[in-house]
């Protein structure tokens, strides 16, 4: 009898309501839908990103929305080619340290946004200069210990960005060819 007693006190203390069975309310994970159809445009979301200060970035085929906690609100992609302002692809997206979004476009290369200031900066395709990005399509990006982003393109091989720098580094114009393609990029600590 002294053993069902103690089963009892056990199933209580671990059951339903039970003291071990308590869960902190913010350790679970709680799914909300924010928006409605209409706040994505095309409805098609193709990267995520969050900031040192909480926003989140959406990326989609038509462009950027930022959410701030409370509504969706679209940002234009600084300026296009040919001077169009607004509407470009974002394949990919990373959010820096010192409130910097890095943003990989389809066929317009690398965006880089100053979130403080609101301001973009391009890093557009050339094939055939050097210090450019060989291929316009970026799929992946990565930032390494030392503050070096990593670009990888669809056809341009893997670019490198230094700290502080406005030139990339990557192939040579003579050696790009088609099959050098970067889609993901993983950044580890040195061997020991």
């Amino acid at each position: 009898m002294t053993k069902l007693w103690l089963l009892l006190a056990v199933a209580c203390a671990v059951g339903p309501g039970g003291a071990w069975a308590r869960r902190d309310a913010l350790a679970e994970p709680r799914l909300a839908q924010i928006g409605d159809a209409r706040s994505i445009n095309d409805g098609v979301v193709t990267a995520l990103a969050q900031d040192d200060t909480g926003l989140i970035w959406t990326g989609t085929t038509v462009g950027l929305v930022r959410h701030d906690g409370y509504q969706l609100r679209p940002v234009p992609v600084g300026e296009a080619q040919g001077g169009a302002s607004g509407a470009s692809f974002v394949r990919t997206m990373l959010a820096a340290p010192g409130g910097v979004l890095w943003v990989g476009l389809e066929g317009e290369g690398l965006a880089r946004l100053d979130i403080a200031t609101q301001r973009w900066t391009r890093f557009r395709p050339d094939p055939a200069r050097a210090g450019a990005l060989g291929n316009g399509t970026v799929r992946a990006l990565a930032i390494d210990l030392d503050g070096v982003l990593w670009v990888g393109t669809t056809g341009g091989g893997l670019h490198s960005l230094a700290p502080g720098r406005r030139q990339l580094h990557g192939p040579p114009p003579r050696r790009r060819q088609p099959a050098r393609r970067a889609r993901a990029i993983a950044v580890g600590r040195p061997p020991r």
